[in-house]
């Protein structure tokens, strides 16, 4: 139970580094990302809570016992991941229709890059720690199959690796935009 915990920690100092520099650098891709970081906090600490509530066994009042709580837990994910993806698709197209300040991003642009890459670390360790988590194994010691050995995912670590997919490519996206303006000296946006 410690590697998520290791996860929302590193995911929240991140947080808290993008939106000190969006605010310092008056970045509104910095504050946006970090504010999405901040929905990455609460699915993984969403994730925790309800891995946690399906450990508990069926009684008389929970004759199914918790075990639903993971998959409301991946659902709540996917929402959050859905309604992440709607937000960023409509400030992208108000975004098209506002003039941006592109000399403040271009003056900070190695450290735009930095903070880029930076994320995509933060997000493949995050990936990285997450598939070695919720990770199940099962024994089946039958005269008919043999010794079977499986891994199995919970739906909501699956959920959460593809919010880190997205993640992930999201910062590689970041990261190749601020190498085109750093090497494009006529760009505008």
């Amino acid at each position: 139970m410690y590697l998520p915990i290791i996860v929302l920690i590193i995911n929240f100092l991140y947080f808290v580094v993008e939106l000190v520099s969006g605010f310092y650098f008056n970045s509104t891709a910095l504050k946006t990302d970090a504010f999405h970081m901040l929905a990455d906090i609460l699915a993984i600490s969403i994730s925790i809570y309800c891995e946690y509530l399906s450990k508990f066994k069926k009684n008389n009042r929970v004759t199914f016992g918790w075990n639903r709580a993971e998959i409301l837990g991946g659902f709540t994910n996917t929402i959050f991941i859905l309604s992440t993806c709607v937000l960023l698709f409509i400030e992208s197209i108000t975004k098209l229709f506002e003039k941006n300040d592109i000399d403040v991003m271009i003056d900070n642009i190695n450290i735009f890059i930095i903070i880029g890459a930076i994320g995509l670390v933060i997000n493949l360790i995050s990936a990285f720690l997450y598939s070695k988590i919720g990770i199940s194994h099962g024994h089946s010691h039958g005269d008919e199959h043999g010794d079977e050995h499986e891994h199995k995912h919970s739906i909501n670590t699956k959920a959460l690796m593809l919010h880190f997919l997205g993640d992930t490519l999201g910062s590689i996206i970041v990261i190749i935009s601020g190498f085109l303006i750093k090497y494009d000296n006529k760009s505008e946006l």
